[in-house]
């Protein structure tokens, strides 16, 4: 009779082992598709030229200015704006395509700036008479589009920015592959002088990884 109680006790421990395995697990995946994305993006701007072929991993020289297209838009309307045009939206890391308005502008407390890829859109030739119409039913003044400056830092590149600027011109860091926590990457020749600091990014940008490298020489 006492057999039962320590079936249902080890039965317990392996259900709720086997629960943490599978959270475990996607958080894993989820990363591991977080890194991919990163790795195959690409940004709409370019970085400093000086940073080209650097060994040590200065984060203060990675600064840039990024001019693009803005549009005023009501608060109330700015929903169905994003939705439409949700392609077109300047997408940079940790910087939201939907801001603010200037302390300064009358319209601060009801209308919000959203913030254009300056790949889609352009401020002398920025929509069509089917998006004219579409804005000016909900509210959008054309008259109100204007030039947006933003001022771009370390943390607002991907990792593929930052190799693209920091490796020499027209290289590729080789196969890429992730199986369960292990990150391999293949590097040709000319870039084994560049693996400490491939490392550190890789590091740097996907924490829940432990990093093992394999060298082609």
């Amino acid at each position: 009779m006492r057999i039962v109680p320590h079936i249902l006790h080890y039965f317990g421990v392996c259900f709720r082992l086997c629960s943490r395995l599978i959270f475990f697990r996607a958080v894993v995946l989820k990363w591991k598709s977080r890194l991919v994305d990163k790795m195959s993006s690409k940004s709409t701007f370019n970085l400093p030229s000086s940073i080209r072929c650097m060994k040590v991993l200065d984060r203060d020289v990675f600064t840039a200015s990024l001019s693009v297209t803005a549009l005023k838009v009501p608060v109330q309307s700015v929903g169905v704006v994003r939705q439409r045009y949700k392609q077109w939206l300047l997408k940079v890391p940790k910087l939201q395509p939907i801001t603010e308005l200037c302390d300064s502008d009358a319209d601060r407390q009801t209308h919000r700036l959203l913030l254009f890829s300056p790949d889609y859109v352009k401020l002398n030739d920025a929509f069509g008479e089917g998006d004219r119409t579409f804005l000016s039913k909900n509210g959008v003044d054309l008259a109100d589009i204007r030039q947006y400056a933003i001022k771009l830092r370390y943390e607002n590149f991907s990792y593929d920015d930052v190799l693209d600027a920091i490796l020499p011109r027209d290289t590729a860091i080789g196969g890429f592959s992730v199986i369960g926590h292990i990150a391999h990457l293949n590097l040709k020749d000319n870039l084994l002088e560049y693996k400490n600091i491939i490392g550190s990014l890789l590091l740097l940008f996907s924490p829940l990884f432990y990093i093992c490298f394999f060298f082609c020489l």
